[in-house]
């Protein structure tokens, strides 16, 4: 085994260059050592080029402090024959002796944390150590690996994160061309339905356990940068924690990691607001919030990268956020107007992170497919007259969307409509029931779900077998998700202060849990361990299943 240690002759230095979020923009390089009989330059520095990622965990344990406490990292190191230099987590480094690399970490408002690496092995390609907070006492371990070489292929992330056999997956990365094999967790998946420079997408293949998906080609070979876990469920209907967020929490999401859950509160302008709970202890309340003047926040997503968060924001548009403290980066302006309506599930965002579709909820509306990266509408579907578009979602394998189009006009019919994303053009439209409100679909993509919220009815759209079915189930089904493992259907009951949880072969109810007043959003972890409700009425966001948290506020009249 090889490890980076202090040469007998000579020494390493790590120089902290800029500190940027997380990271630091990091060198390493000789700083000689020619004190010698013999005049030997200081040892070659250890390959460390390429693209390496991983984990860090602990506690803090301070009065007021986060309590246990964990995230991720990644940095892309690049090297010459003199030095090593990359943005990177941690900064100001220095070498300290035998078998370990020490330095520090600061990032504003944080106290400066000190780090050690006491085992990198090359060779392997891992890395281990611990860090410290002298501050606030807290500590804890941190660990890596080298996931990708420079100028070969990368994995950027796979969405979703977790995901039982059969389960439609989408790779994001670059330098994919030429691929001669992919393998979740070293079980080879031979199909894939879409294949492009930076876009795999494929089904998980039977056999495969919790691993790294890794994708082989001429190029090299890249590593996803986190676990993909086959290790999903379904949560069980029991009432969890809950804490008081905001005045009107109408729309829920959680981020790809699971820690954190972001909430949208609707409170009429001028202030609503986006809230950030830590789903390891919802019942603390919201561990920081952004007040959105002038807007009522009505649709939120993540990001499947987990950088960012997306809120739908009646009077403004899409706000653009930063997923770590939900500071707003960048507005994408927009004519959003549900007119009273609810519609927690008005926004999508791609699997592969590239488009959004937004629902403007207005009769005779339309609905915008926006390329994130430019903020440009590349498509648009408009709605007949009295026709309002109200939830969006798209297909598993991100080639199709659907929108829920709600007649209220009474002359037209409410619909699934599905069409293709990439020109607005509409492919076919099924029946529904009245005022559908939110779109699911199924993880292998089999099945579409649909929330009727007037006539307390799931639309089931089998898309293989193209027939259509209507199930009755509680008072005002609103927010509608889909538990990763394939089985349940949870749907908010709006009317009924409950969640239903619905079979998701046949869309029958299986059973229902009280949650709280005016329940609107829903959504669920990417393990399935635990689903978010936002109770409108109560201000509060429960867990069920464990149904993680409720969010509540005061109950509003509901307008068709």
């Amino acid at each position: 085994m090889s490890t980076f240690s202090k040469p007998n002759r000579g020494s390493y230095r790590v120089v902290a260059m800029a500190a940027v979020v997380m990271f630091g923009l990091f060198s390493i390089v000789g700083t000689g050592g020619g004190d010698d009989e013999e005049g030997e330059p200081p040892p070659a520095i250890p390959d460390l080029s390429g693209i390496w990622a991983g984990t860090w965990q602990g506690s803090d344990p301070s009065v007021g402090g986060l309590g246990p406490v964990s995230g991720t990292w990644e940095a892309e190191i690049h090297q010459d024959p003199s030095s090593a230099y990359g943005p990177a987590m941690l900064t100001d480094p220095s070498s300290s002796g035998a078998n370990e690399l020490t330095g520090t970490v600061t990032r504003a408002p944080c106290a400066t944390v000190s780090w050690t690496l006491t085992a990198l092995n090359v060779p392997d390609g891992t890395a281990a150590g611990s860090w410290t907070n002298p501050l606030t006492t807290g500590g804890g371990t941190l660990s890596g690996t080298r996931i990708a070489q420079l100028g070969g292929p990368r994995i950027s992330f796979a969405s979703p994160p977790a995901g039982g056999p059969g389960t439609v997956v989408t790779l994001s990365g670059q330098l994919f061309s030429d691929l001669t094999s992919l393998r979740f967790n070293g079980i080879d998946q031979p199909l894939r339905q879409i294949e492009e420079v930076s876009r795999i997408v494929a089904r998980v293949p039977f056999g495969a356990g919790t691993g790294p998906v890794e994708v082989i080609a001429q190029a090299g070979t890249a590593r996803s940068p986190r676990y993909f876990s086959t290790n999903v469920t379904s949560p069980a209907p029991v009432p969890g924690a809950s804490a008081v967020v905001g005045t009107t929490p109408a729309a829920v999401t959680v981020s790809p990691d699971g820690r954190k859950v972001y909430v949208a509160d609707r409170n009429s302008p001028p202030i609503g607001r986006v809230s950030i709970l830590r789903a390891a202890n919802v019942s603390v309340g919201a561990l920081t919030f952004t007040a959105v003047t002038g807007g009522s926040p009505r649709s939120v997503v993540a990001s499947p990268d987990g950088r960012r968060i997306y809120v739908a924001t009646a009077g403004q548009g899409v706000l653009v956020m930063d997923a770590a403290l939900a500071q707003l980066l960048d507005t994408i302006v927009l004519p959003i107007d549900d007119q009273g309506r609810d519609n927690p599930n008005g926004l999508a965002i791609s699997p592969d992170g590239a488009r959004l579709l937004v629902s403007s909820g207005t009769v005779g509306g339309s609905v915008s497919v926006i390329r994130i990266q430019d903020k440009a509408t590349v498509a648009s579907l408009p709605m007949e007259s009295g026709v309002a578009p109200m939830g969006v979602a798209f297909s598993a394998d991100g080639e199709l969307a659907y929108v829920a189009a709600a007649d209220i006009g009474g002359s037209t019919g409410n619909s699934l409509i599905i069409f293709n994303p990439a020109t607005g053009g509409v492919l076919d439209s099924k029946a529904v029931g009245a005022l559908p409100t939110a779109v699911a679909v199924s993880p292998d993509g089999a099945r579409v779900f649909v929330s009727n919220q007037a006539d307390n009815s799931v639309t089931v759209y089998n898309i293989a077998a193209n027939t259509v079915s209507n199930q009755a189930v509680g008072a005002g089904p609103t927010g509608i998700v889909h538990t990763p493992d394939g089985t349940r259907v949870l749907v908010a009951y709006r009317d009924a202060l409950s969640v239903g949880v619905l079979d998701a072969s046949s869309g029958a109810q299986l059973t229902s849990v009280t949650v709280g007043a005016m329940p609107i959003g829903i959504a669920i972890n990417p393990q399935g361990t635990t689903a978010y409700v936002a109770n409108a009425g109560n201000q509060t966001v429960p867990c069920v299943l464990v149904l993680a948290a409720s969010i509540a506020a005061p109950p509003a009249k509901r307008s068709l």
